[in-house]
């Protein structure tokens, strides 16, 4: 992985809500885009998470959607 596919990203809200919607979309642009394009992204909150337990309930939140996406999408064919 070279150093140009990784995608920096800064969600610069402060609200739950906006800290949902600026991670979906970014995961729609990391699943969409070409891995030579992109190959991970560093998602950077600022704001929002600054008391530890708000930080644990949204990762609790992105990870609960990551799992969900990743049961319901279909299995690779070899």
């Amino acid at each position: 992985m070279a150093k140009e596919q990784v995608h920096f990203a800064v969600c610069d809200e402060s609200s739950d809500i906006k800290l949902k919607q600026f991670y979906v979309s970014q995961m729609s642009l990391l699943l969409d885009a070409d891995e030579n394009d992109i190959a991970t992204s560093l998602l950077i909150f600022p704001k929002g998470l600054e008391v530890f337990d708000d930080y644990l309930d949204v990762l609790d939140w992105f990870q609960q959607l990551l799992d969900c996406l990743l049961y319901t999408s279909p299995s690779p064919r070899d």
